[in-house]
C-alpha cells in the first residue's frame, strides 16, 4: 500500500509518517505544498499510484479541499481521502464533505483513530472500486466487456462500476442487448437535499429529447431507492479528454461548439437553465458525438435557487450570488468552457472561490492566440464572457453563428 501525505508542517508530516510506519505502512510519499503535490501525483499516475491520501486543510499555496476535489475527479471518485485540520469547526467539516473527503481528523489525532480510518477506507475501496482486482470478492471481467459474475443492481447485470460516493452510485449495466448507465441514490440519502437534487435531475432529463443531451431510458425505484437509467456515451468527458490530448484541434473545437450550443439553445427555448456548464459535463463519444449531461442543479428559468450552484471556475459573476439565475449565466459558463477547450486551461484560476469571484467580476482572460481557430467563434468567446449579462449573446445566436461558419 502506498500512502500520500500533503502537509506543510514538517513535524506533522514526520509524526504521521512514523505512525504509519509503525503500523506497517512504509511506502509513504510526502509533499509540503499544493503545487508539489499535484505535480508529483500527476507523475505517479503513470506508475504505481497511491492507495490513500491524507491532506492538510491549510496549505501555503492553496488548500486541501481543492486537492481532494482534483483527486476525486482526475484519479477516481473511489480514491479515499482523509482531511487533516488543526482548526476543527462545523464549517470545515461541511466543506470537507462537499469536496468529497471520506474522513476528517482533527490535530492532534490519536494514532489508533487514524489507523482505524485508514483500514476502514482501504477495506471499503477493495469492496467497491472497479480499478482494483476484486469487487465484493469477485474478479472483474471488464477487460473483455463481460458482466461481473452474479453481481446485479436492481435486476441489471453489472459490467463495471463507474463511480461511487456516499450518496449515489453509477454503474455500467446490461439492459438486454444494450449497454446502459444506471444511477442510484443510496438509501442513507433518502429525505435529504441530495434526494431532491437527484429527482430534479431525473425529471428534467426525462422531459427532454435532443441528440446532444444524455437521454433517459427509464426511471423509478430500484431496491427501495430512486434510480435513473440513461444511455451510455462510450468515450470521455471533455475535461478528461483535454487533460489527456491537450486543447482541441480547430475541427474538433468547431464541432463541439456546434453540438454543445445546439443543446444549450434547446434547453433555453424550453425554459431550463443548466447552471453547471463545464467540460466535465460534456461527454464525447469515440465517434466525436457530444452530449451534455448532469442536470442535478438545473432550474426553470426565473426559478429561485436556495444556494449558489455551479463550479466556480466556470460560473458567471452573478451566479456566485444566491437568487435568480438566467440563461445568460449558462452562456458565460459556455464561454469559459469553450476557452478551456481552445487553450487547454480555463480563463481564470485562483486559490479560492473568492479569488475566482474577483477575477470573474473584474479581470479579462488572456487572448486566445490560435490563428487556425475560426475568428468569429473566438470573438464570440469574449462576448460570452462579458461581465454584464445583457451584453452576452443568446445560446440561439451562438448556435446560429457556428452553423454558417467555415474553419480557416
Amino acid at each position: 500500500m502506498k500512502v500520500v501525505i500533503v502537509d506543510d508542517n514538517p513535524a506533522d508530516r514526520f509524526m504521521l509518517r512514523d505512525t504509519l510506519a509503525e503500523a506497517g505502512f512504509e511506502d509513504v510519499v510526502t509533499f509540503a505544498s499544493l503545487r508539489d503535490a499535484q505535480t508529483g501525483l500527476q507523475e505517479m499516475m503513470h506508475t504505481h499510484f497511491a492507495d490513500i491520501a491524507f491532506l492538510d486543510v491549510q496549505l501555503p499555496d492553496g488548500n486541501g479541499f481543492d486537492l481532494c476535489e482534483w483527486l476525486k475527479q482526475e484519479v477516481s471518485s473511489f480514491f479515499p481521502v482523509v482531511m487533516l485540520t488543526g482548526m476543527d469547526s462545523p464549517e470545515t467539516r461541511a466543506r470537507a464533505s462537499r469536496s468529497g473527503a471520506d474522513a476528517h481528523l482533527s490535530k492532534p489525532y490519536h494514532p489508533d483513530l487514524l489507523l482505524a480510518h485508514l483500514r476502514r477506507l482501504l477495506t471499503r475501496r477493495l469492496a467497491v472500486d472497479p480499478m482494483v482486482t476484486v469487487t465484493r470478492g469477485i474478479e472483474l471481467l471488464q477487460q473483455d466487456g463481460e458482466c461481473i459474475q452474479d453481481v446485479q443492481v436492481g435486476g441489471y447485470p453489472v459490467v463495471r462500476s463507474l463511480s461511487w460516493t456516499g450518496a449515489t452510485s453509477v454503474h455500467l449495466v446490461k439492459d438486454g442487448d444494450h449497454t446502459r448507465v444506471v444511477k442510484i441514490l443510496a438509501r442513507s440519502a433518502l429525505g435529504s437535499p441530495t434526494e431532491e437534487a437527484f429527482r430534479r435531475e431525473t425529471a428534467c432529463l426525462a422531459a427532454l429529447s435532443h441528440p446532444h443531451l444524455v437521454s433517459v431510458i427509464g426511471h423509478g425505484e430500484l431496491d427501495g431507492a430512486p434510480h435513473c437509467l440513461m444511455e451510455f456515451v462510450d468515450g470521455h468527458d471533455l475535461h478528461r479528454y483535454v487533460r489527456i490530448h491537450g486543447a482541441l484541434t480547430a475541427t474538433e473545437w468547431q464541432s463541439v461548439w456546434q453540438q454543445a450550443t445546439s443543446a444549450l439553445a434547446y434547453l433555453h427555448e424550453r425554459g431550463v437553465v443548466h447552471r453547471d456548464i463545464k467540460p466535465s459535463n460534456l461527454f464525447r463519444a469515440h465517434s466525436g458525438h457530444v452530449k451534455l449531461g448532469d442536470f442535478g442543479v438545473a432550474l426553470a428559468v426565473g426559478g429561485d435557487a436556495a444556494i449558489a450552484a455551479g463550479t466556480p471556475v466556470y460560473m458567471a459573476p452573478e451566479q456566485f450570488r444566491n437568487g435568480r439565475v438566467h440563461p445568460s449565466a449558462d452562456v458565460y459558463s459556455w464561454g469559459a468552457t469553450a476557452y478551456q477547450l481552445a487553450t487547454g486551461h480555463p480563463p481564470f484560476a485562483a486559490d479560492s472561490p473568492m479569488g475566482l469571484l474577483h477575477q470573474h467580476m473584474s479581470c479579462q482572460p488572456p487572448a486566445i492566440k490560435r490563428d487556425e481557430l475560426n475568428p468569429t467563434l473566438v470573438s464570440l468567446v469574449g462576448c460570452c464572457l462579458a461581465k454584464n449579462p445583457a451584453e452576452r449573446p443568446s445560446a440561439v445566436e451562438l448556435a446560429a453563428a457556428v452553423a454558417g461558419s467555415d474553419i480557416r
